[in-house]
């Protein structure tokens, strides 16, 4: 059997243009709908909240403004107090304080090396750090020199030397770390 359509292809447009203004209309009366009740809500939230609890929550964040203005005030005074102290350390010491770099080494510090030996000297303008040890792992010892390279306050670091007097012995080494000048850790 076959089967024929009767209908002419301008009603069929027509028919499919009605039901997509049809769904077109659902939808913005579904939307008109959902807004209509959010505003409904919303306004009868306000309603709700009273004048007395604004003006309150108004106060209540005036008292914190004003306490946190106190604060502040009384921070600033302590740290200029502080201030002239740490200016009068600085001062009397002729030691810059190399704990922040020498915790910066430890942090990057392979397991199986061992520091035998620490020497800062002045060379010249710089200042030189030495470090001494031995090292069961010639790699362990090659990253730790790399990641000695990327703290900003060497300017070089290079190893001397690495010596193993045999297979079954660790690798005694010795590692120089050029600061940049100026650098007070």
């Amino acid at each position: 059997m076959i089967a024929v359509n009767l209908l002419s292809s301008d009603r069929r447009k027509l028919r499919a243009s009605r039901r997509r203004v049809g769904r077109w209309r659902l939808l913005v009366a579904t939307w008109c709908v959902a807004l209509v009740t959010v505003a409904v809500i919303i306004v009868r939230g306000d309603r709700r909240t009273s004048a007395d609890d604004m003006h309150a929550s108004v106060a209540a964040s005036e008292e914190r403004r004003a306490a946190l203005e106190r604060d502040v005030k009384d921070l600033k005074a302590r740290m200029a107090k502080n201030a002239s102290r740490i200016a009068a350390a600085n001062a009397t010491t002729d030691h810059p304080d190399w704990s922040r770099l020498l915790v910066r080494i430890i942090g990057d510090l392979p397991k199986d090396l061992i520091f035998t030996r620490w020497e800062l000297a002045q060379r010249g303008d710089s200042l030189v750090l030495r470090l001494e040890g031995e090292v069961s792992d010639v790699s362990a010892l090659t990253g730790f020199v790399m990641r000695l390279e990327g703290i900003p306050a060497f300017r070089r670091v290079a190893i001397l030397g690495a010596r193993a007097p045999d297979a079954a012995h660790a690798t005694a080494f010795e590692i120089e770390g050029i600061l940049e000048e100026g650098t007070r850790p």
